[in-house]
């Protein structure tokens, strides 16, 4: 259980890292990033279901990722291109 906790609450400071590094491609990507949030709880529920928890731990990790990615695509002072 501990563990689980700990990956899930990983993903928020990698989904920072990861809109940063990634600032040129958050706008185009905003489709995408909203499919993959949608997905991954989807499949990761559909894990659970077939015993696998791990699976869910998985699912919520990519959702929080996109989910900070998608939010951090509409902050304008996020996504300018820096010189």
């Amino acid at each position: 259980m501990m563990t689980e906790l700990l990956i899930i609450l990983s993903a928020i400071p990698l989904g920072y890292l990861l809109a940063w590094l990634s600032r040129e491609e958050l706008v185009p990507g905003r489709a995408w990033f909203r499919r993959l949030m949608v997905v991954s709880l989807v499949i990761g529920g559909m894990l659970l279901l077939y015993g696998q928890p791990e699976g869910l731990t998985m699912g919520v990790f990519l959702a929080i990722l996109a989910f900070i990615a998608y939010i951090q695509s509409f902050k304008a002072s996020w996504t300018k291109k820096q010189k």
